[in-house]
């Protein structure tokens, strides 16, 4: 079904309300507008890709048989980003994790080479020379990332590529902020190992 282009100038809250009374356009609307960052969360969790797709078209296919039971059209993007992590954790149960080691815990708002590379995963560095080398760490970062126990990986993707607060990390996943703030510095720690064949991590060292 198509939506019109009134449909496409609502809120999500608006759009929501008309889904819930089965308006299918409108929830077509609201799926091309969150589906973008759904997959993009889905791929970082995941490190793959076709999985990604399969993971976010099946929370949203459940997103729409529960539509009743999401409160409104702000709770449906905190719904989504919980099925899809819980979606990955069903995923990875049988899997097997290599064990990580731990370095000395990281500052609650790190602002060190691995941190502020994070947003940058999957962009276009803007040299061109720098583009074979580019690929090739934010390959070796999504790996990483990838790599991080489930937990402290949704909040290092939520807060780094996501850009949420820690506030809204802790609504999403049912957590209290500092807990936030603990799986936050284990991922950092443990990105900043992985890292450090990319990163002068020394050369951060105050003087």
């Amino acid at each position: 079904m198509r939506s019109d282009g009134c449909a496409n100038d609502q809120s999500d809250g608006a759009l929501f309300m008309r889904a819930r009374k089965g308006d299918l356009a409108s929830f077509d609307v609201l799926y091309r507008r969150h589906y973008g960052r759904m997959m993009n969360y889905s791929a970082t969790l995941t490190g793959d890709r076709t999985l990604a797709e399969d993971i976010t078209q099946v929370a949203f296919v459940r997103a729409y048989a529960n539509i009743h039971r999401i409160r409104d059209g702000q709770a449906l993007e905190a719904w989504l980003y919980r099925t899809i992590a819980n979606l990955v954790k069903d995923q990875a149960k049988a899997a097997q994790r290599k064990p990580v080691r731990t370095f000395t815990e990281l500052s609650d708002e790190g602002d060190g080479p691995v941190e502020n590379a994070l947003p940058m995963v999957g962009r276009s560095p803007a040299n061109p020379a720098d583009t074979v080398e580019a690929a090739a760490r934010d390959r070796a970062l999504r790996e990483a990332i990838a790599a991080l126990p489930l937990r402290d990986r949704e909040a290092i993707v939520l807060h780094h590529l996501e850009r949420l607060d820690l506030v809204r990390i802790g609504q999403i996943l049912h957590i209290p902020v500092g807990t936030v703030k603990s799986r936050l510095g284990r991922a950092r720690a443990r990105l900043r190992d992985a890292m450090m064949p990319w990163f002068d991590f020394d050369s951060d060292a105050a003087p």
